[in-house]
């Protein structure tokens, strides 16, 4: 049966060019994939790539024949599924595998599975659970819990992500009667590339996409509304993607936080195109402005590019011009302008309510910009930037006040009505006192949002602490501010300070009760108990049951 499946799948066109895509699929995500055909009633397997030669429970399971019907009837049920609804399905599986059923367009009959992999990191006692009612006299139980403690487990986000993945790579390939879409795989390769993935594991996706060359520097561009209205939101990012990827389709663009990147193989002529990238969003009504990196070469990768692209979209007020090379404002061997440093210390002291240290700042920012009497219209360009970052550090920090984006219509007005340098720097002067004493009365000061997190931690340290959905939703303030706030008023990284607490609960529940170190484990927030035992020993010099140990002999003592 085997031979005649492969000779199947490789004596079919359409369904043979999924074989580079499965293995592409495969290095990318770390799962397997496997191409399956519906046929009398039951799913065949036509082909599979996996990263590794890894025993999954499902290999185990599908030994004891009651076991596989059940898992092949749950299969094809999804699979059938998929194929009504027109798109992937996740579900979980009888064994408590999250699975993933993709269509394969033009077909009717055949789908890409994958996934196996646990929603959840599994404590000891369900992993238990779980083998004792998956075991059988064809079974082994002991490789089934050997499988399971070695399976993998993937948050949602990342399910979500692996099966939109797949849907793009199937649909690029056989996608009926239309030429296919490479946007969503070219957005998939840029982002994965700004999260340091090797370009290697990405090559394949990229030459999907029409990608052949790595990319070798960056341009980083702010696209935001006319005068005071402020920065786009997410949708209105997407739309500007769009519009600059049309007009660089060997380019890769991603949008990252509130930026564009544009990843680019071509240094040559680079001004020009991104000159092309801002005209095309301002005749859509948008101000943007774009900053370069350094190219890239063996020692350094894309993503230290993206970093001095930043850096130079932050000196803008430096500069006249649109386009901003990290290399024109900031060359090797000489020292930067002080001005943008200032200004990113006044945000951080104004955030935190720092007053007195915040005026000396600001009185040698004014200082520093009365140095340029020549050039009235650059120095109130610097002043706007200067307000709208302080008023961007308020909101990160939770400051919802009417007044902020009033200070700075009131100056923008004022500013361009003012015919003197003086009267402008008084202005600012004015306005910057302002928010000084509303990140003064901003909601929450810095030690109490840090004692905040701290009392809530402490009755939730059995609970999986989520430091980026915490910031969103309940503190709302943005994680990296979170960091600094906590790191001044403790001393320490928060994710440290959690770690000390729930090793000190681990201690106490060792010493006072019988608990299991599975059990331990589980109370204390560690969902995996052999790296909870690591972790214990690396903190305190001593195994769980050591510790234990110890703690009774001075008890009995």
């Amino acid at each position: 049966m085997a031979r005649s499946n492969a000779e199947h799948f490789a004596g079919d066109d359409a369904l043979q060019s999924l074989a580079p895509m499965l293995g592409i699929f495969s290095r990318a995500t770390g799962l397997t994939a496997t191409v399956c055909e519906e046929h009398r009633g039951r799913l065949r397997m036509m082909a599979r790539k996996a990263t590794r030669a890894l025993t999954l429970p499902c290999d185990i399971i599908k030994s004891d024949p009651e076991l596989n019907s059940r898992c092949a009837q749950s299969d094809l049920s999804h699979v059938q599924l998929a194929h009504r609804l027109g798109r992937y399905v996740i579900y979980e599986c009888h064994a408590g595998m999250v699975d993933i059923a993709v269509p394969v367009p033009g077909t009717t009959r055949t789908s890409v599975l994958t996934g196996q992999v646990l929603p959840r990191p599994l404590p000891e006692e369900e992993r238990e659970r779980l083998t004792r009612g998956l075991a059988t006299r064809r079974t082994n139980a002991a490789r089934l819990r050997r499988a399971f403690a070695k399976t993998s487990f993937m948050p949602e986000w990342q399910i979500e992500a692996a099966a939109k993945l797949l849907t793009d790579l199937v649909q690029y390939r056989l996608s009926p009667g239309a030429e296919p879409n490479p946007t969503p795989l070219r957005t998939y390769v840029a982002g994965e590339l700004l999260k340091r993935r090797p370009w290697l594991e990405l090559a394949g996706i990229a030459r999907l996409a029409g990608v052949e060359a790595a990319p070798k520097i960056a341009v980083a561009i702010r696209v935001t509304w006319p005068t005071w209205r402020g920065n786009v939101d997410w949708q209105g990012l997407n739309q500007a993607r769009e519009l600059v990827a049309a007009q660089a389709p060997t380019a890769l663009t991603v949008v990252a936080g509130d930026k564009l990147f544009v990843l680019c193989s071509e240094v040559e002529g680079l001004q020009q195109k991104v000159l092309k990238f801002i005209n095309a969003l301002r005749a859509t009504g948008l101000q943007a402005a774009a900053g370069v990196g350094r190219p890239c070469d063996n020692r350094r990768d894309i993503c230290d590019s993206c970093h001095e692209a930043e850096t130079a979209l932050g000196y803008r007020f430096l500069t006249h011009g649109d386009v901003i090379f990290l290399e024109a404002v900031e060359p090797k061997g000489e020292r930067p302008r002080v001005i943008p440093a200032a200004a990113r210390d006044l945000e951080l002291l104004v955030r935190l309510g720092n007053q007195s240290r915040a005026r000396e700042v600001l009185d040698a920012l004014i200082l520093e910009l009365r140095q340029e009497p020549q050039a009235r219209a650059w120095v109130l360009d610097c002043a706007i930037e200067i307000l709208a970052l302080l008023i961007s550090g308020l909101r990160d920090a939770g400051n919802r006040s009417d007044a902020l984006p009033g200070i700075l219509r009131h100056f923008v007005t004022a500013g361009f009505r003012a015919t003197t340098l003086g009267e402008i720097l008084s202005l600012l002067q004015s306005s910057v006192e302002q928010l000084i004493s509303h990140g003064h009365s901003s909601p929450g000061a810095p030690e109490d949002l840090a004692e905040r997190v701290c009392e809530y931690a402490a009755q939730h340290l059995a609970d999986p602490i989520n430091l980026q959905r915490l910031c969103k939703e309940t503190l709302f303030v943005s994680p990296s501010y979170f960091s600094r706030v906590f790191h001044q008023a403790k001393g320490i990284r928060f994710a440290d300070w959690l770690a000390a607490r729930r090793i000190e609960r681990a201690k106490q529940l060792l010493a006072a009760t019988e608990q299991s170190v599975a059990r331990v484990a589980d109370s204390c927030g560690y969902g995996d108990p052999h790296y909870f035992s690591r972790a214990f020993r690396k903190a305190t010099g001593m195994t769980p049951s050591q510790y234990r140990r110890e703690s009774d002999g001075r008890v009995s003592r």
